[in-house]
């Protein structure tokens, strides 16, 4: 084989080694290039959903922090509609006493109060308006001593001589022992208007 024929010869063996190597070598950044690909997707795939993790701790924290705030807010004003209320009832106390079921309803005020000072001397105390009422029943008592006080409101008070029980009787008395039950009442009233 001559040189000329030997030369050509060698330089197609080299340029087809030249083709293969380059081609493995595309072969190889070909699959390098996928790897990285597919590790920058888990990469970011990881990130993101550890971003969506923590979005969405951060909605439901914002969520119940929202809630909690509307649950106060509806509570104070539940509270607000029960303090106007009753305060509308207190205001109403003088007016209460005044009326004819006012002053109808003081016997029973005295014997409901009399059936926690059984056996025992006492005083009841009235405003003066209600003495003519409460004088013959408190007279029927030979327990009992009847007081006109301007000081006591719409009701009566009955307190026993040797100082061991005081019956509060009065409207205003009644209704404050009764507030915390009339405001449970008031509340489920709210409720049902919902």
């Amino acid at each position: 084989m001559a040189l000329p024929d030997l030369i050509d010869r060698l330089e197609q063996d080299a340029a087809r080694e030249a083709r293969a190597i380059a081609a493995r070598a595309d072969d190889e950044v070909r699959g390098v290039e996928a790897a990285t690909t597919r590790e920058v997707d888990e990469v970011v795939a990881a990130h993101l959903a550890r971003a969506r993790v923590a979005r969405a701790a951060a909605h439901q924290q914002a969520l119940a922090r929202a809630r909690r705030g509307a649950r106060a807010a509806e509570l104070e004003a539940r509270h607000a509609l029960i303090a106007r209320v009753l305060d509308r009832a207190r205001a109403l106390v003088p007016e209460a006493g005044a009326s004819d079921d006012g002053r109808r309803a003081l016997p029973a005020f005295f014997r409901e109060a009399r059936s926690f000072t059984a056996g025992l001397r006492v005083r009841v105390r009235c405003a003066p308006a209600a003495a003519a009422v409460l004088a013959p029943i408190v007279a029927a008592d030979d327990g009992a001593e009847l007081v006109a006080d301007p000081e006591v409101g719409p009701g009566l008070v009955v307190e026993a001589l040797d100082g061991s029980v005081t019956v509060d009787g009065t409207v205003a008395g009644r209704l404050e022992r009764l507030a915390p039950d009339l405001a449970v009442s008031i509340a489920a009233e709210v409720d049902r208007g919902d």
